[in-house]
């Protein structure tokens, strides 16, 4: 037995891998295989026969690879320079010319099988004149089986190694191509790159970076060979003159490298002018996919999920709907040599064909029966995402975005130019004056931004813009955080009838024009009119960044087309919006708002369904959201309801608002990126390099079942994804069950940019631009005092710190957690006033802080500055003794700042009384007025004190303070911001109008507020209920366990350090328990719900409303069920992961605990 490389040559076929196999499908024939490879100086071949592998057998070897030279085989076929022929004693030679002729070398090295039905052989090369470093070969076996089956079509290549280029791993990554030959064929050459464009959009989807690649790039194996994964969203045009070098290429791609292929329709079987090209035009399927078509026909069809244990259809249930089509033109294939995982099935006609199957070549590939199946639905993702899977631990994908989806939203400002609409005589409001305060609203309660694309006008009658009238809308607009773009100069019905010339001035003057007049760069712009065609939307992008087109809808080109036209055009992103406009629905379709609203609502669920991270670009006009009536006789068809109800649908869904211009920087940045990454399975880590700029935006997102616990030296990051700063880098990420206790950010707000974290597990600092609310997990802060620099503190609750970031600017952050020593505080006497003057009270401290302190004192508050080490504090006194002496005013320090006391003595300013002769004369003594259990204050900010007697007090104008002191006394705080406290009896109170606080002490005090009187606080240090009166806010003060009701309005409700029980009613309440072990209990309404460091209990009843539990933590906290009926288990729930957060379901009750896991749930975190 001899052994050459290798291999040993003995008729044992286990020294063979998959990868020496010759016969790809396609080539193969039952009950033989064909093996070859290049090793040891020798060509190294392999043959396995279901019969006896005897005499007359041949190889036939064309080393020049050149089949039209040397010798003909039947006269027709082969081009082969030498043959190996077998004998009549079986054993294998070398010669030339015809089988067996010329002699050049005798008896082979070679090995059988016992059976003689495998033969291992050896040709040297140096026995072959050029020592070629490939040849092809053909076969036949005892001259009766012809290996492959058509010799002028098919033939078995060996090549020496060396020849295949080395490949770097890069990381996960796919090639898109665009072939410019199948784009010419097509029926619509905007739709091919629609197609070609949707496919981007599904790899951003996936998280895998894509290159763009031409058809140059096909016949470059070094560069194929980079790719795990070649996409062709359609290759059935080839030039004639490139097959054998496309399929030679791409048959090492596959079968050397082990690339993988997703494609769809037919693949590589037709030339440029649509004809069938020669031999078997399915050839190439064969061999690279190991499919062949089986037919085809028109009608109806229904797609359906089939193989759901497949990776790719992991989401979907068994024959679940995928899609319904109308008069669908398709077709259906089957495996070859080859089995296939059928992943859906078409029901067309009544019949049942394959519509999507996965097979595996060299590689795992995806094939799709047509274009439109590619595109309409988000399988191609998850194909992708199985084509690029790893074989060991978890994968990384790199996201677009935090949040659950990405909307941007495109406004065709149609009325821009129409003066009439902008500015109508009279007091009429003009159609912005509408419009803005909605759009304002909107930024309000959903963080919503968009684009707005306006049309400047070339002075025809009414048609222009008045910029003193026009600049301030769009200011307002910009100042929002929203983008304005161009929609043209003069809003042309049709771009694709314009010259050259007028496509410079419609889109390249209108925006030189915008940006002098706006004082901005103009991105992009929206395409007026009908939908323009792949030559116009070419010329016009050359004077954006961006362009936005024509709606590109499943049945009317391909949803999703985001991207580059072309490769050749990666100079400028193109933005199809994948939703109707709404005029498309309401004026051509004649839909009710209803209806329009039902069919946005449908191709919302169509374009989320089982997406990743879909992207959703919604299409309308001003005309539409503000209802506007250009002719007042002609009702307006639109409703607001139809616009508010989808941003509310996009935002409960996690969605990031983002204009067109910050998502064309995103797609340009994902296509630049690149993710590499390893995972160690001793120490259970990942450690991941992206190469990109510009992706502050983007997060990359861990599989798998286990938490991020720490990510080395880098801050920012969730339990499954990490936050990228700007520039990208190296992240390592351990993994694990729990997160460690760092100081780190937790969530981000929609839009901002990060650019650099840092710290050191304690202390943070981060850069970032954008506004919004930051939050950050604090290491266990407890004896820390936290400092905050660059960023307005929200709340602290536990480890909880929620920051704001005001202004779109960049802000520069640190969180300290610092020593929570305080600082001493100490009050001093004032300086002597008289009556009605003002005592100035210094409140000192003996270190500053590094952020402001709020010093409470008993009479009223005062800020420290950070870095101050004292304050003035100002009390006013009243001119309240007719004659005599009156009461010093006595300051004490209160709560954290301790009780140091001081004094300000207030001086009578009054003259002496004149005498009152007694009855019976004599001498008169000093008037000296009776004591009144009346006092009124003036027009200032009073202080008015009762004494031990039941007291009526009247604060009247100005912001009074009223002390009731000993005895049930009366309060009337009247006018102004007052603080009313009744003291040690059973008390009256009344504020009045303005934004009073009462301090309730006895349980018999009564506290009376009327409807829009301001906005009231009550301080109580017994349990209080505020029903019957309007007072939106109560505070439990003290650490005895008390309880706090609401009264319907939206209450905020805060607990002390006691066990307290807090019941909102019927308003949207937030309620916070403070540092004991507290119930909450929202009642009607939605409500906010924060616990706060002790072992809480949440209620959940019917209901109840959409509550919100911001810090529950399982093992800690519970949740009480016990007031459902029919609920006595975790079973008769519904929980639900809804992007970070857990929502559980009963009825139409919901209740989310924010920041928890469903997997960290159990039936111990409830109380049934």
């Amino acid at each position: 037995m001899a052994t050459i490389g290798s291999i040993s040559l003995d008729g044992n076929l286990s020294d063979w891998t998959a990868a020496d196999r010759l016969d790809h499908p396609g080539a193969r024939r039952e009950g033989y295989e064909i093996y070859g490879r290049y090793d040891g100086d020798h060509y190294i071949i392999a043959i396995k026969a279901d019969t006896t592998i005897g005499a007359n057998t041949t190889v036939w070897l064309n080393t020049d690879r050149n089949a039209a030279t040397g010798y003909q085989i039947f006269g027709s076929s082969g081009g082969a320079e030498y043959n190996v022929n077998f004998g009549a004693d079986a054993v294998p030679s070398l010669f030339t010319g015809a089988a067996g002729e010329t002699p050049v070398s005798q008896a082979l090295v070679q090995g059988f099988s016992a059976d003689h039905r495998v033969v291992e052989l050896a040709v040297p090369r140096s026995a072959l004149q050029g020592a070629p470093q490939a040849l092809d070969m053909l076969l036949d076996v005892n001259d009766q089986v012809f290996l492959p089956g058509n010799y002028a079509a098919q033939t078995y290549t060996v090549k020496d190694p060396s020849l295949l280029p080395i490949v770097a791993d890069s990381g996960p990554k796919i090639g898109i191509v665009y072939s410019e030959t199948s784009a010419n064929a097509y029926f619509n050459k905007m739709a091919y790159s629609q197609l070609f464009m949707s496919a981007q959009n599904q790899a951003a989807m996936a998280g895998v970076p894509y290159d763009l690649l031409t058809e140059a790039d096909l016949t470059d194996l070094g560069k194929l060979a980079q790719y795990d994964t070649l996409v062709f969203p359609s290759f059935r045009n080839v030039p004639a003159d490139k097959v054998a070098a496309i399929q030679d290429t791409l048959l090492d791609a596959v079968y050397k490298y082990g690339v993988s292929l997703i494609t769809a329709g037919d693949f590589m079987t037709n030339d440029a002018a649509g004809a069938a090209l020669s031999g078997d035009p399915y050839a190439r399927m064969k061999t690279l996919l190991g499919l062949t078509r089986d037919g085809g026909a028109a009608g109806d069809a229904s797609v359906v999920a089939g193989d759901t244990s497949h990776y790719v259809m992991q989401s979907y249930a068994a024959g679940e709907s995928i899609r319904q089509y109308t008069n669908l033109s398709t077709s259906w294939y089957s495996a070859v040599d080859t089995s296939a995982s059928v992943l859906a099935q078409q029901v067309v006609s009544g019949q049942t064909h394959n519509a999507i199957l996965a097979t595996q070549t060299g590689g795992k590939n995806v094939h799709f029966a047509t274009e439109g199946l590619l595109a309409d639905s988000n399988i191609l993702s998850h194909a992708m995402d199985w084509a690029t899977s790893v074989e060991q631990g978890p994968s990384l994908s790199l996201q677009m975005s935090r949040q659950s989806a990405i909307v941007a939203s495109r406004t065709d400002m149609d009325q821009s130019q129409q003066s009439n609409d902008v500015n109508p005589s009279g007091a009429q409001q003009g159609i912005y004056d509408v419009m803005l305060p909605i759009l304002q609203q909107w930024k309000q309660d959903y963080n919503f931004v968009g684009s707005y694309y306006i049309n400047i006008g070339n002075n025809p009658p009414g048609q222009a813009t008045d910029w003193t009238v026009s600049k301030p809308y769009y200011d307002l607009l910009l100042a929002m955080g929203n983008e304005i773009g161009s929609h043209s100069y003069t809003h042309p019905a049709d771009t694709n009838l314009l010259t050259p010339s007028q496509i410079q001035f419609e889109f390249g003057q209108s925006k030189q024009f915008l940006e002098q007049q706006l004082g901005i760069e103009i991105a992009g712009a929206a395409l007026p009119g009908a939908p323009e065609s792949f030559q116009t939307a070419q010329q016009i992008q050359q004077y954006f960044s961006y362009i936005s087109g024509g709606a590109s809808l499943v049945g009317a080109g391909y949803p999703s087309a985001f991207g580059y036209l072309s490769p050749q055009d990666a100079a400028s992103v193109y933005v199809a919006p994948n939703m109707s406009f709404d005029f498309t629905l309401v004026e051509f379709q004649g839909k009710t708002a209803e209806q329009a609203s039902a069919s946005w609502a449908a191709e919302w669920a169509s374009l989320t369904s089982h997406a990743d991270l879909p992207v959703i670009v919604w299409p309308w006009h001003d005309y539409g959201l503000t209802q506007w009536q250009s002719d007042p006789s002609v009702p307006s068809r639109y409703a607001l309801s139809m616009f508010s109800t989808f941003v509310e649908t996009a935002f409960n869904a996690g969605s990031e608002f983002v204009t067109l211009a910050d998502l064309a920087q995103r797609i340009s940045a994902f296509e630049q990126s690149n993710v590499n990454y390893s995972f160690n399975s001793g120490n259970n880590s990942l450690t991941a390099t992206v190469n990109a700029n510009g992706i502050g935006k983007f997060a990359l997102d861990v599989g798998g079942t286990q938490k991020i616990q720490n990510v080395g030296n880098w801050y920012a990051y969730d339990e499954d994804s990490v936050f990228l700063g700007k520039t990208g880098g190296t992240y390592s990420i351990q993994l694990g069950s729990a997160q460690d206790d760092v100081s780190h950010i937790i969530s981000l707000p929609s839009r901002v940019e990060l650019l650099t974290v840092t710290g050191d597990g304690t202390n943070l600092n981060f850069s970032a631009v954008g506004e919004g609310t930051v939050v950050v997990d604090l290491k266990n802060p407890s004896g820390l005092e936290v400092q905050v620099t660059g960023a307005e503190i929200v709340s602290l609750v536990g480890d909880r710190l929620e920051l704001k970031l005001t202004g779109l600017d960049q802000h520069d952050v640190a969180v300290t957690l610092a020593s929570s020593q305080l600082p001493t505080y100490a009050i001093s006497n004032a300086p002597d006033v008289s009556e009605g003057g003002t005592l100035q009270f210094t409140i000192s401290r003996t270190a500053a802080t590094a952020t402001p302190a709020v010093v409470t004192t008993t009479h009223g508050s005062v800020i420290m500055q950070a870095g101050a080490l004292s304050a003035v504090m100002a009390v006013a006194t009243q001119d309240n003794a007719t004659y005599g002496p009156n009461p010093d005013v006595v300051v004490s320090l209160t709560g954290e700042f301790g009780t140091d006391v001081g004094t300000g003595r207030v001086l009578d300013n009054d003259s002496a009384p004149g005498t009152v002769p007694p009855p019976g004369g004599g001498s008169g003594e000093p008037s000296v007025p009776p004591v009144d259990q009346v006092t009124r204050g003036g027009r200032g900010s009073d202080n008015l004190f009762g004494g031990a007697g039941n007291d009526r007090l009247y604060g009247g104008r100005g912001n009074d303070r009223l002390w009731g002191e000993a005895g049930d006394d009366q309060l009337y705080g009247e006018d102004g911001h007052d603080r009313l406290q009744g003291g040690s009896g059973a008390d009256f109170m009344r504020g009045g109008r303005g934004n009073d606080v009462y301090y309730v002490d006895h349980a018999k005090d009564r506290v009376h507020e009327s409807r829009g009187q301001g906005s009231d606080t009550v301080n109580a240090s017994v349990s209080y209920s505020l029903a019957g009166s309007h007072v939106e806010k109560l505070v439990l003060t003290g650490s005895a366990n008390l309880s706090g009701t609401g009264n319907g309005l939206a209450n905020i409700l805060s607990g002390n350090a006691g066990d307290n029980l807090l019941k909102g009613a019927a308003g949207a309440d937030r309620l916070s328990g403070g540092s004991g072990h507290d119930t909450l209990h929202g009642g009607a309404g939605d409500d906010r719900l924060t616990g706060g460091s002790g072992r809480d209990t949440f209620v959940f009843e019917k209901r109840g409303g959409h509550d919100i539990v911001t810090d529950f933590r399982n093992g800690h906290d519970r949740i009480d069920v016990s007031r459902l009926a029919g609920v006595d288990s975790l079973a008769d729930l519904t929980l639900v992961q809804v992007d970070h957060h857990t929502e559980i379901h009963h009825g139409t009750d919901i209740l989310v605990l924010n920041g928890v896991s469903v997997s960290d749930i159990n039936r111990f975190d409830f109380i049934f």
